[in-house]
């Protein structure tokens, strides 16, 4: 998965990208993975699989770890560099770590996506986590 992340930040945006953004509020789940399959295209020539999965419904075993997630702020725009999000009363980019082992993938339009463990989960920007 770090080869992933390492391709979804190094690709470009694309115009026709950012009018996928908002259709991850929209549809949900499956419209985050069509994104960052979108932007790193070269995870389908590889066989590396996205998947991305609402961190309430993700495996116990993966997200006891996760500390308290509590979001107070969300910023989102079309342009990846001007979002924002505050956690547990710091503000993050894209990119950023929260903490040892959790980045913050993407800022939804709903939330954020994290990484964690070589999984991708979305935190939904009303309920954080726990």
């Amino acid at each position: 998965v770090l080869a992933i992340l390492f391709i979804y930040f190094s690709l470009p945006e694309v115009d026709t990208l950012e009018n996928t953004d908002p259709l991850i509020d929209d549809v949900g789940i499956v419209e985050v993975k069509k994104v960052l399959v979108e932007r790193s295209p070269q995870a389908a020539v590889t066989g590396a699989v996205i998947e991305v999965v609402d961190i309430f419904s993700a495996d116990p075993l993966v997200t006891k770890e996760i500390p308290k997630l509590k979001i107070t702020s969300h910023i989102y725009s079309s342009v990846s560099s001007k979002r924002s999000i505050v956690v547990n009363d710091q503000r993050f980019k894209e990119g950023d770590g929260i903490s040892p082992g959790i980045l913050i993938n993407q800022i939804t339009a709903k939330g954020m996506v994290i990484s964690y463990r070589d999984k991708l989960l979305h935190v939904d920007r009303s309920r954080g986590w726990r």
